[in-house]
Formats: C-alpha cells, structure tokens, sequence
C-alpha cells in the first residue's frame, strides 16, 4: 500500500471527506487530493499532522517498519532533490519573480535544499513549512489572475490598432 493508499484508508475508515482532512491539517483539499493519489509525498511533519487528524498512531501511514521509513526518507529527498532541480531549470526565473514579489509584499521564502523543504516567513515572523508545488501554484494563479484582469481591461477599452 502506498501512503497516498494508505492516507485514503485511514481517512475514509474516519468517515472524513477530504475537505474536512484538509481543514484540519490547515491545507488545500487539492493537497490532500495531491497526497492520495501519490502526486506529492507529505513531510514526516504533515504524515504526523494527518495521523494526529485521523486519530492513529504516529506511523501508522508509513506501515512501521524500518525498512518502509527508511525507502520513504531516501525516495523523498531524491524526489525533493529532482523536482528542485528540475523546477530551477524550468521555471527559475518566473518562481525568483514570484519569490520577489511575496518580498515585497512582507513574505520571505527560505530555501533548505540540504533538507529539502521550503519556509514562507510570514509579516509577523511565523513561519510555515512550504513545498515546492506551493509556489509552482502560486505562480500559475498569479498568472490567471493576471490574464484574468487584462482580459477585463481590454473589453472596457478602445480599440486603436490591428
């Protein structure tokens, strides 16, 4: 059983939708959507929000076996490693935008590569663990916001050229 399979069984033996899961753990039902069918593998730190969530024991998903941790650490930080990797070399420069823009809004993004994971420093100092998926996400909002936008902008404007 996968951890996506396994969260699934978990969640639905709780008579939990995936919406109420995601309130709960304090994410998107597209992430919970995103761990389920194995998109994305959560953090040791969400597998504990989850299973808190869920009422079960703290590694019930990963099945508690040594053997099983240790696949899980080792695919996870490739995985991070590759994605990262591949990310940089994809959208580097749109996700650095992205990145200075939230800066200047007050939000900071620290970048842990040796542990693979991401921190949004909020205004008021918190901070939070990010993935990589976040930004990419924010990124293309931000993108249909502003398609969005300019689509309204140019119905209520005048035509002046080809």
């Amino acid at each position: 059983m996968t951890i996506g399979e396994s969260i699934k069984y978990y969640r639905k033996n709780n008579k939990l939708t995936q919406e109420t899961l995601a309130n709960k753990i304090n994410k998107s039902l597209r992430m919970v959507q995103k761990y389920e069918s194995d998109e994305v593998t959560p953090s040791i730190e969400i597998l504990n929000k989850i299973e808190d969530a869920l009422c079960i024991k703290h590694g019930a998903i990963l099945g508690r076996t040594q053997d099983f941790i240790d696949a899980f650490y080792d695919s996870t930080i490739d995985k991070k490693f590759n994605e990262m990797k591949r990310s940089e070399n994809i959208d580097a420069a749109q996700t650095d935008y992205i990145e200075q823009y939230l800066y200047t809004l007050g939000y900071k993004i620290i970048r842990e590569i040796e542990n693979g994971y991401m921190i949004l420093q909020l205004k008021d100092g918190s901070e939070f663990e990010i993935d990589e998926s976040d930004i990419i996400d924010l990124k293309n909002s931000s993108k249909s916001f502003i398609e969005f936008k300019m689509s309204e902008i140019i119905k209520k404007s005048r035509k002046i050229g080809k």
